[in-house]
């Protein structure tokens, strides 16, 4: 009996070990976490955003990391009605044109989420592909 629940345990412990693995891989790992940022992107910004040039609900995002600084967009991610309400200039212009401020998401109060989906859309170059 005691040998099951060392076993028991040994096999739960490489289990979770395994899996903080993988989280660390998603959160160092540029290409994972681009990878896992585009799937958080289709899941929750898709709706209103586009990866092209193409205005939705709001701005296209190709090319948005070469036009916004990267705290910026972190900011903006985890609260984008805070960023309009302390006057910052980008965050005013966007309301002036799309007539609304992007809701504040559950997901993008995480940085490790905000982190992927950041790597993301650094693939949205200008002039590339996406």
């Amino acid at each position: 009996m005691i040998v099951f629940f060392v076993t028991l345990l040994l096999s739960f412990s490489l289990f979770i070990s395994d899996a903080k693995g993988i989280e660390s891989n998603n959160n160092t790992d540029p290409d994972n976490a681009a990878i896992a940022g585009e799937q958080i992107f289709k899941e929750k910004c898709s709706v209103c955003h586009k990866t092209t040039e193409q205005q939705l609900v709001g701005p296209g995002l190709k090319g948005v990391m070469e036009r916004r600084d990267e705290k910026w967009v972190d900011k903006w991610l985890e609260n984008p009605a805070g960023v309009l309400k302390s006057g910052d200039k980008t965050a005013v212009e966007l309301k002036k044109h799309f007539f609304r401020t992007m809701p504040t998401l559950p997901e993008m109060q995480e940085p490790v989420n905000r982190k992927k989906i950041i790597e993301f859309l650094k693939t949205l170059k200008e002039g590339g592909e996406r």
